[in-house]
């Protein structure tokens, strides 16, 4: 079974009503989690995989995993669709939700995404040193990838989950 406690710290933006955000990093891959087992990880812990619900919040995140300094290794978010099918590949990208039920419509696809086909879960693109492509470096725009490719991951805790401040917490 994949272990279901991980290191990280909890960082929240001193207005409570904000909400907080957990980078799950590991430098070891053998230590990375497939999409469901980093959605468990993030229940268990009393969150759910990021929904990123608007540009603000992309930029948040990105800021956070840039001071984390972490080399390669794309972010499990909680984005996916229910199925891998390649017909309707058309309309494919309107089939992928956000896993929290967030409603929100914001997305940061890469040039070439999402592919479709048999890719249902998405990652943001952490490969700082890859050559860019056509669409530039692959950083922190999304891409649609198999579910059992193991990613580090981002867990969110919204305002009516997060617990009180601990030591752990960090104020940015």
């Amino acid at each position: 079974m994949a272990q279901s406690r991980y290191e990280g710290q909890r960082v929240c933006r001193l207005d409570r009503g904000r909400p907080c955000y957990k980078l799950a990093y590991f430098s070891d891959p053998g230590r990375r989690l497939s999409f469901l087992e980093a959605r468990l990880a993030c229940r268990r812990d009393g969150g759910e995989l990021l929904s990123v619900e608007s540009p603000a919040e992309q930029r948040i995140i990105e800021q956070l995993v840039t001071e984390l300094r972490p080399s390669d290794g794309d972010f499990w978010i909680g984005l996916r669709r229910n199925h891998g099918d390649t017909e309707n590949v058309d309309d494919c990208p309107s089939q992928y939700y956000w896993t929290d039920g967030s409603l929100a419509s914001f997305r940061n696809w890469h040039w070439d995404e999402p592919s479709c086909g048999y890719e249902v879960c998405v990652v943001m693109y952490h490969q700082p040193s890859a050559p860019p492509g056509l669409g530039g470096l692959y950083m922190f725009h999304w891409n649609d990838d198999n579910c059992d490719t193991k990613n580090n991951f981002i867990c969110k805790y919204t305002a009516e989950k997060a617990p009180e401040p601990s030591p752990n917490t960090a104020h940015p």
